[in-house]
């Protein structure tokens, strides 16, 4: 069988790790977490929090140059890292699953003929993001300015917009770039919705296997049963079954009901749901269903 590449492709916060830690407890596949992070040198930069340190190291080993999988990953030119990391592991390994996101990483691999590659869009619920983002990026303008790089004739509405008007064009962006990137290539691409991974994990899971030319395993569903080299968010390592935290619709409580209308009532997300063929209702965003 011809070894396969797995790429994730999504914004920030959208699940990348749980489905990357799902697909790689499969028998014939690994998780790897973000190879673009994995092949960076250790930060040694002291200003910056812990968690972005550890977020570029092997979860198990800690330190990637004592890792089996990662070690030395930075030195090699990048038509090396693929190669290398199968010749790492045993070689019943045929999928290898990279969740670094970014199309930026992605597109370097386009070229290499010796393996299939496929491509997973993976969206998360707006309102979930508009939540996340405004918790996670205590500097609005900083967030604004990025946005008028791409906006510069509407750099006086982009400025007074608040906050969830601004994390919602950032949404239609970063997932307008994957649909934009993989059709632009014409790659072997799914899209799928971190709630229904989360709701449903082994109907979403079976339907992905089949996909990548694999069977499901039962045993996927508990991937904390596994050993997983590469990155990894630490609330990941526990039980599926005993935290539904991953079922995050707590922008129910934390948006007011007229934000919510106006974020998923937005042309612009309408549009882009509209070629993704998803839909979005009361507990977040599906595929949508055929009438």
């Amino acid at each position: 069988m011809q070894k396969t590449i797995v790429f994730i492709l999504s914004a920030n916060f959208s699940g990348s790790h749980f489905l990357s830690l799902l697909l790689g407890s499969h028998s014939k596949a690994s998780h790897l977490g973000e190879v673009k992070n994995l092949v960076k040198i250790k930060n040694t930069n002291p200003e910056l929090p812990a968690s972005v340190e550890s977020s570029r190291q092997c979860y198990i080993c800690k330190n990637n140059q004592e890792c089996k999988i990662t070690s030395g990953l930075h030195k090699l030119n990048k038509n090396q890292i693929y190669p290398t990391l199968f010749s790492r592991h045993d070689p019943s390994i045929t999928h290898l699953i990279d969740a670094s996101k970014k199309t930026s990483w992605a597109k370097h691999f386009l070229e290499n003929p010796n393996y299939k590659l496929k491509f997973i869009h993976l969206v998360r619920d707006p309102r979930a993001l508009v939540r996340k983002w405004d918790l996670h990026y205590p500097n609005l303008t900083k967030q604004k300015i990025k946005q008028f790089r791409f906006f510069p004739s509407k750099i006086p509405q982009l400025f007074w917009r608040p906050a969830w008007q601004t994390y919602s064009l950032k949404w239609v962006e970063k997932n307008y770039e994957i649909y934009k990137f993989t059709k632009k290539f014409h790659l072997d691409s799914k899209t799928i919705t971190y709630e229904e991974l989360a709701m449903n994990p082994e109907s979403t899971l079976s339907s992905l296997m089949g996909w990548l030319d694999l069977d499901f395993e039962k045993t996927q569903i508990k991937y904390w049963e596994h050993e997983h080299h590469g990155t990894q968010k630490q609330k990941y390592n526990s039980n599926l079954e005993d935290n539904r935290s991953f079922v995050d619709i707590r922008w129910k409580k934390d948006i007011s009901s007229i934000e919510q209308e106006k974020i998923i009532s937005s042309p612009n997300i309408l549009q882009l749901t509209s070629l993704l063929d998803l839909e979005i209702n009361e507990n977040g965003i599906f595929q949508k269903k055929l009438s």
